[in-house]
Formats: C-alpha cells, structure tokens, sequence
C-alpha cells in the first residue's frame, strides 16, 4: 500500500500504466509466423517490444515501431509478447499471441 500519492510531474496525463496491444493476430506464412497487433493508445514515439515465448525459454526483446513481427516458424504453433514502450521509458504489460 502506498500511504500517499507519487509527486506529480512534468509528463502530466503519462502517470498509470500503459494500454498492451490489442487485436493480436498470428498467422504461418510460408515458413513463417507473422504477427500482427494495435496500439489502443498510440502516442508520439511509441516503439513496440517483442519476443518469442515457447514452453521453455523467452527470446532476446526485439524493439520496433512496426506493428508486427516476423519470424520462423517453430513446429506447429509459435508464440510470442508483446508490449507496447512510451518515449518516457513506460511499458505495457505484455500480451501474448500464438499461431495456429
């Protein structure tokens, strides 16, 4: 519990979390997974973070401003995080999508 409320500051409105991306879609394409996604809150200087997630490991995060990811295909079903990153440093909570 927080006995009181953090200091307001100069980013005003950019306190609280950040919306995940949303409409997260996975398809196999050709020997690939390409995943596509929105971001509910798009502010300037949004980048997205991404990784492959499988039973037993997380990949290495991958930055991009695009709202997708590509990658080879792994067995019958790929996964992977998503979260959407402000300029600020803030991120979402990450939302998760598998092909298949």
């Amino acid at each position: 519990a927080q006995p009181s409320q953090p200091p307001s500051n100069a980013l005003g409105g950019l306190e609280g979390s950040v919306a995940p991306p949303s409409d997260l879609t996975g398809v196999q394409e050709a020997g690939n997974a390409v995943f596509r996604w929105e971001n509910p809150e798009p502010q300037e200087g949004d980048i997205y973070l991404w990784r492959s997630v499988t039973a037993t490991s997380k990949g290495e995060l991958v930055r991009t401003s695009a709202a997708e990811a590509v990658i080879p295909a792994a067995g019958s079903q790929t996964c992977i995080e998503v979260q959407v990153a402000r300029a600020n440093g803030r991120a979402s909570e990450p939302a998760a999508v598998c092909t298949g």
